[in-house]
């Protein structure tokens, strides 16, 4: 079964549970991934440009993929620091 880096005392039966029940998956596959899911997490770097901005690009280029990928409704999260009103 697969590992979780997170630790608390309720997280090993959570994990099991959802693991068990093929409610989280990992793929290499964007529009696949986009197509099954209706909640989608965007959390990618933004690390901070020359002048202390946040580079947002990787943020805007996966957000973009999502888009072209995106078939019917979907609940776009974003997790990624990017400044507030963005």
């Amino acid at each position: 079964m697969g590992a979780s880096p997170f630790t608390s005392r309720d997280f090993p039966k959570l994990w099991k549970g959802i693991y068990a029940k093929n409610r989280l998956t990992f793929v290499t596959d964007l529009d696949a991934a986009v197509k099954k899911a209706f909640v989608i997490f965007i959390a990618v770097g933004t690390p901070p440009k020359p002048d202390g901005s946040a580079d947002l690009s990787t943020v805007l280029e996966v957000a973009a993929s999502i888009g072209r990928a995106m078939d019917r409704y979907k609940v776009i999260v974003t997790k990624s620091t990017v400044p507030v009103g963005y």
